[in-house]
Order: structure tokens, then C-alpha cells, then sequence
């Protein structure tokens, strides 16, 4: 067994659980070896992770006497968290409720998750529902602490010497950006993923020494740090799923919706029995159907009679009377007995329900295919479907594609290469979207 003395946690951890605990200092040092608690009790050393979870575990498994005294320590006065503002169950309808409505709000208005850290919006949700919990002193003290260690560099450099000795990735601390989306749950990720070395650095003499006023986080605030970003998570795939321009988008717009509904609401939104069209009821399949048919034949008619205008404006050249052929043999023999089958020519509505029904019986692609390449494969299939098709598929769901294109366009167009021409400017700005740099280097 370790004879070493276990010395008291420094005086920044105020949990109650650390009067059990201390932590042994480092060979040949007088610096705390924070990769370890060691219990007072039984001198049992356990993982340190930034947190209090593994010990209070320790405390609960093997000291169950503690335990009840433990949880009912209730947290110190001068110390803020969210359990000072949250009077209403996490579980509670009301709560979810109030949930649900918030994100509504920020995704139907298209408004940053850093608005619930507007006055304004606190002020309105406190008259709304004094007893609301909320998520913004969270995002606030976070946001201060990444604050604070951009702008020390001696807090910086010992973040950077804690990362290594924890054997965690060398990243940098990420701050939320009012004018960016997706910018808190980045922030909130990177605080969860580099926690350890965090608290770590911040319990490193130099850091306190550069610091006074160091903002902290309590469990309670981390574990609503982990709720944040699970919940805003599905908003953000959907976010760079639709921000694609090498697949088309317009497709997964209502699967998304679906599931953005169903990840908020957490109910289920599918029959069983629909797996073609999961997202919708059976009566919308059947109305979908019924307008694809129509559409379908309306497609078909439509590019038969241009077709049919096309050859009547080709003047057509006088030719002689065809040659007769020479019955073969096989048509001598056997023609008395074999006659030929006529071809019964169908509607195009009725073509388009039978390609539909087909369609419908193959094996649905897989989300990691591209749709235009499965058409470009399936189009001798299914020809009238696949016209539908492409005219659909081209669509983009949103307009970053867009937007892209005409940033790309002021970076060509600039003041030292005003004289371009309108069509050379599109012919580069057509290349550089377009060109497959590794197939063009191998020809």
C-alpha cells in the first residue's frame, strides 16, 4: 500500500465530497498528481477526471454510510447554478413544453442559440414562466472561461501542457459567435471534450496567480452543458446535410423535418406498415402516388408532342418505293401456324402506375448513395420516373449552393482582373466547381 501522505484538495474544489478525498503529491515535487483522487478512507485511488462523479461513485459503492449525508449537502451560497433558477422537474410536461416552444422559436425564425442570452428574451420568459429553467447562465459561464484562457497566455500554455499529460487532443478552446449558427453547441463540445485538462489548468498555481476571478462550473452546470448539446446535435447535421452541393438536398427535406419533430417531441411520428414513406400517414402516400402518376403522364404527353413538332418541321426527302423481301424459310414453314402478336398500345397514366408499382417493390437506396447516380443507373428501368426525377432532384434545398457559387465569383472578380469578360468569368467559375483536379492530372 502507498505510505504516501494524502494531501487536502486544493481549496477551489467545494464539493462536500472532497473531505473524503485528497490527491498524492508527484514524485519528487511538491505539485499535486491531479490524475488520481485518493479516498481518506480506504485509500483507494480512483481516475480524476475534472469532476466529482468517479468519487461520488467511490463514496455511494463503498462507504453507503456517506452517501445519504453527501446528497443531502446542499450547495454552497455563494456559488451560482442552475439549480438556483430551476424550480420545475427536468421530466415535468410544463418543462418540456416550454422546451419544445424555445426550439420552435430558434429554428422556425432562423434566430442563434445565443438568443436565449439576450435581455429581452430572459425578460419575456421570466414573465412568461418565472419558475423556467434556463440554459443561458450555463452558456454564459462557459463562454467566459473559453474567454479567459484565449486571452492568457499563461493559461493557454499550461491548458497545452495538461492536454498532453492527459493524453487529450491538442485542440483549441472554441467561443460562441452571435452571428454564426451552430457556433454554442461548437463552443459546448470542445468545453466537454477538453473538461479534464481544463480543470486541470485552472487548479495550476501560475493560472490562479493570473486570475483572481476565475468563473467555475458545477456539476449541475456541466450535466446541462450535456443536455445542450445532445439536444442541439440533430440540428446541426441538418444544418450541413442541406448545406451539401454534391448531392442534391430537396429530397431529405421532409424526412428531415420528420425527424427534427420526432428527436424534439420524442414520439413517434410512422406507421409500421409504411416503410417506402416512414414520415407520412397512408392516405398522404396514396394522394403522393396519385400525383406522381399524374404528373408522370403529363411528362410523357408532353415530350411526345414535342417530339412529334420536332419531325413535322424536318423536311422529309422523297425515297422510292421500299424493295420487296423474300419471305424466309422459318416465316414459310411456320408462318400458316404462328401468327404475329399485336402490340396493345396502353395509356400513359396506365405505364406510369405500372412503373410506379415497380418502383415502389425494388429495395430502397441506401443513405450513403447518391440519388443521381442511382437514376443514372436506373433510368432504362424506370424512363418515365426518371425524367420526373431529374427535374426534381436538381432543386437544391436551400440556397448555400448558391450563395457559394457567388462567393467564389468575388473571388475571381477582382480589382486586378477587372478586363474579365461575363463569359470567361463563367467558364472559370464553371471549372472550378466542376473540374476533377485528380482525373484531369492523369490524362
Amino acid at each position: 500500500m502507498d505510505e504516501r501522505e494524502i494531501q487536502s484538495a486544493p481549496s477551489s474544489l467545494k464539493a462536500k465530497v472532497w473531505r473524503h478525498f485528497g490527491f498524492y503529491r508527484m514524485p519528487g515535487s511538491t505539485a499535486l498528481d491531479m490524475t488520481h483522487t485518493v479516498c481518506k478512507l480506504c485509500k483507494t485511488k480512483t481516475k480524476y477526471f475534472g469532476s466529482t462523479t468517479n468519487a461520488r461513485a467511490h463514496i455511494t459503492r463503498h462507504h453507503p454510510e456517506l452517501s445519504d449525508t453527501e446528497q443531502s449537502q446542499p450547495p454552497a451560497a455563494d456559488q451560482r447554478t442552475l439549480q438556483c433558477f430551476t424550480k420545475l422537474p427536468a421530466n415535468s410536461e410544463r418543462a418540456k413544453k416550454i422546451t419544445r416552444s424555445i426550439a420552435c422559436f430558434i429554428a422556425k425564425d432562423l434566430r442563434p442559440y445565443s438568443v436565449v442570452e439576450n435581455e429581452g428574451f430572459v425578460c419575456m420568459l421570466q414573465t412568461a414562466e418565472p419558475s423556467s429553467p434556463r440554459c443561458h447562465d450555463c452558456l454564459g459561464g462557459s463562454g467566459e472561461l473559453l474567454v479567459f484562457f484565449h486571452r492568457s497566455a499563461i493559461a493557454n500554455h499550461e491548458l497545452i501542457e495538461k492536454q498532453k499529460l492527459l493524453q487529450l487532443p491538442v485542440h483549441k478552446l472554441k467561443t460562441d459567435v452571435a452571428t454564426r449558427w451552430n457556433s454554442a453547441l461548437d463552443m459546448i463540445e470542445r468545453f466537454l471534450e477538453q473538461q479534464p485538462a481544463i480543470c486541470a489548468a485552472l487548479l495550476s498555481p501560475q493560472v490562479r496567480k493570473s486570475g483572481s476571478d476565475i468563473c467555475t462550473l458545477s456539476d449541475t452546470d456541466i450535466s446541462a452543458a450535456e443536455d445542450i448539446a445532445s439536444a442541439l446535435k440533430p440540428m446541426k447535421d441538418a444544418t450541413h446535410i442541406m448545406s451539401e452541393d454534391s448531392t442534391p438536398t430537396l429530397s431529405v427535406i421532409a424526412p428531415l423535418h420528420a425527424q427534427l419533430l420526432h428527436d424534439t417531441e420524442a414520439a413517434g411520428v410512422a406507421a409500421a406498415d409504411t416503410p417506402a414513406l416512414p414520415f407520412i400517414t397512408e392516405e398522404d402516400q396514396l394522394e403522393i402516388h396519385a400525383n406522381v402518376v399524374a404528373e408522370v403522364a403529363a411528362l410523357e404527353r408532353q415530350v411526345n408532342s414535342e417530339e412529334a413538332e420536332v419531325e413535322s418541321e424536318t423536311p422529309q426527302q422523297e425515297e422510292g418505293p421500299a424493295p420487296k423481301r423474300r419471305p424466309s424459310a422459318l416465316v414459310t414453314l411456320l408462318g400458316k401456324t404462328f401468327t404475329e402478336v399485336s402490340v396493345v398500345r396502353t395509356s400513359a397514366s396506365s405505364r406510369a402506375e405500372e412503373e410506379l408499382k415497380k418502383y415502389l417493390e425494388a429495395p430502397p437506396l441506401s443513405l450513403s448513395e447518391n440519388p443521381l447516380s442511382w437514376w443514372r443507373t436506373h433510368q432504362t428501368a424506370f424512363p418515365l420516373l426518371a425524367g420526373l426525377a431529374k427535374r426534381y432532384l436538381c432543386i437544391p434545398g436551400t440556397s448555400v449552393a448558391a450563395e457559394r457559387v457567388f462567393s467564389t465569383a468575388g473571388d475571381i472578380v477582382t480589382a486586378q482582373r477587372s478586363s474579365l469578360t461575363p463569359a470567361h468569368v463563367d467558364q472559370l467559375l464553371f471549372l472550378q466547381k466542376n473540374l476533377n483536379v485528380a482525373s484531369a492530372n492523369g490524362q
